[in-house]
């Protein structure tokens, strides 16, 4: 039975997601997706961890939820990271058929309006609602829900898209605090190299999704507009991969400009979320940059960007420039002068995502208040991002994670602009064609970019080295005074 969308009460913006996403959807309906079956859900207080299986591997998922109290109705739509498949050992614990017959599905949520408990519940799968006649398997806590979902998750450590899911649900991440000392005790997250220094003015972290290559190139990138031995640099190695290579890259940087630079090292894959969340939270400087890796800086003017962010009110987003040197207009934007009325606000995004994009009057080279921000680089006061806490993606369809950041940061008061005092290229390496409007962008990035990166030594670090000059250094500026030591450094680079 699919639910009367039309009956339900209108409620602003949250009305418009829905029938947004609904519209969207429905250009890549295919009748694979309609072929989703729920086994069982269970809840502890307002989240919910949703077990199922399907004939197909991947898609959309959501829940809706429709509840009936006093003689009002009220709903919740509740949009999953995506339809997760496990491998067949996973399958054959929860009693589900093998892989080569059905996926094993897993999802989580919170319905933030209301008690779940005693609502109807529509699984979404991608064109069509399913009406889901079970109940909601209760259970202690919150965290003992989550603790459950997070081992059966822990057990594949080789299915990155499955513990990756620990990153994309509202659920969890509102909780991660409550359960941290617990989570932390079963994936250990160890300090591995370390060269001391006390004078860190701002912390730049980083996460490595398995990319030590591009690691690499980032880091080639750092001295050109980073002082490091004004700064320290916090690297989260997510997963296996590339972990010796990380360590090296370090090691070799820190000790060639005098640098503070720590790699954290975790055998899961958390998630970009879960990992960005840890680094903030492990620096020791009043001011952060989260940046991807996948970026080189044309502009850094840390002086400016500390005075936007006095008094831990303002986020400042990098302009972000694609490969051919061209400024970035994924899907335009919404500034702060338009009013956000029901099904107005979003006409100028049409069919295109929200945020992750910067701005048309960013060719004026002026600072522009926003409401929203691409994160491929943003630079903010620690103790701001420590209180939004991790990103945390809802409407995953209809924008991303570095946009619920910049609504959280709103609701408490903070102000987001986007500046040319941060401006890098961004290759968009991850290989997701979602976010721009033609996928060669991502190819023809990603062979820039490798084609301007060097590879990192394999001897000691005190050994002679023979450098390529990058084709992208027209980007480079004038990078902040430094020590003789680390100058005599950048040259021997660009021998």
């Amino acid at each position: 039975m699919n639910p009367d969308l039309e009956s339900l009460p209108a409620d602003g913006l949250a009305d418009h997601f829905l029938t947004y996403g609904l519209r969207e959807r429905r250009k890549y309906s295919d009748s694979k997706y309609e072929h989703v079956h729920v086994e069982r859900i269970a809840c502890a207080d307002r989240d919910f961890v949703l077990y199922g299986w399907s004939e197909h591997e991947s898609g959309d998922l959501g829940v809706l939820l429709v509840k009936e109290e006093g003689g009002k109705v009220e709903w919740e739509f509740i949009d999953a990271a995506g339809l997760w498949h496990w491998r067949d050992d996973v399958a054959k614990h929860l009693n589900l058929p093998p892989r080569t017959e059905r996926h094993g599905v897993v999802m989580a949520g919170r319905a933030t309006r209301f008690d779940p408990a005693g609502a109807q519940i529509y699984v979404y799968a991608h064109n069509r609602f399913i009406d889901y006649s079970g109940v909601f398997e209760p259970r202690q806590s919150a965290r003992e829900l989550y603790l459950e979902c997070f081992r059966l998750l822990q057990s594949q450590q080789t299915h990155k898209e499955l513990v990756f899911l620990l990153s994309r649900y509202p659920g969890f991440l509102a909780q991660i605090t409550l359960a941290h000392e617990q989570i932390m005790a079963e994936v250990p997250v160890a300090a591995v190299f370390e060269s001391a220094n006390e004078k860190a003015a701002y912390s730049i972290c980083a996460v490595v999704l398995g990319n030590p290559q591009m690691l690499k190139a980032w880091l080639m990138a750092l001295p050109d507009h980073h002082d490091l031995s004004k700064c320290e640099v916090n690297i989260l190695c997510n997963g296996s991969d590339g972990y010796d290579n990380v360590v090296r890259a370090a090691r070799w940087f820190a000790e060639g400009l005098g640098g503070f630079i720590r790699v954290f090292y975790s055998p899961h894959n958390l998630g970009f979320n879960i990992a960005v969340n840890h680094l903030v939270r492990l620096s020791t400087t009043e001011h952060v940059m989260v940046t991807n890796i996948d970026v080189k800086y044309r502009r850094f003017d840390y002086d400016k960007l500390v005075t936007l962010c006095q008094g831990d009110k303002w986020i400042c987003a990098a302009r972000q420039f694609n490969g051919m040197g061209a400024l970035q207009h994924l899907s335009l934007g919404i500034t702060v002068k338009q009013e956000i009325v029901h099904g107005e606000a979003f006409s100028a995004v049409e069919s295109k995502l929200i945020g992750r994009n910067t701005f048309p009057a960013d060719k004026t080279g002026i600072d522009q208040e926003v409401q929203y921000f691409g994160a491929a680089c943003f630079f903010a006061s620690r103790k701001l991002l420590h209180t939004l806490g991790p990103f945390s993606p809802r409407f995953l369809y209809a924008y991303h994670e570095d946009s619920d950041l910049a609504l959280r940061a709103r609701a408490l008061g903070a102000k987001l602009v986007v500046t040319p005092a941060l401006d890098l290229v961004h290759y968009e390496s991850s290989g997701s064609t979602v976010d721009l409007p033609k996928s060669f962008f991502i190819a023809a990035n990603s062979v820039l970019l490798l084609k301007s990166m060097q590879q990192l030594p394999e001897a000691d670090p005190g050994e002679e080295r023979a450098r390529t000059k990058s084709p992208l250094a027209a980007d480079r500026k004038e990078s902040v005074p430094e020590t003789s030591k680390a100058s005599h450094f950048r040259e021997s680079l660009r021998a």
